[in-house]
């Protein structure tokens, strides 16, 4: 029963993450566009790692990738 419930805990922890990466995703393709931040998108992600701002790490990855 326990081990139940630790797979729907982390299943949950999951989305909620995954829900997050999407909203901040869109509210950071709008940011940099808008400012058109392509050439220093890499100095963003290493201050967003210092700070420990993981989901803006994740989508701003994902933004340099498809600059790419």
């Amino acid at each position: 029963m326990n081990r139940n419930n630790n797979y729907i805990d982390t299943y949950v922890q999951y989305n909620l993450m995954l829900k997050k990466c999407k909203f901040f995703l869109n509210e950071k393709l709008i940011l940099i566009f808008h400012k058109k931040n392509k050439n220093n998108i890499n100095d963003i992600i290493l201050l967003k790692v210092y700070d420990n701002k993981w989901i803006d790490v994740i989508n701003l990855s994902i933004i340099a990738i498809f600059f790419l």
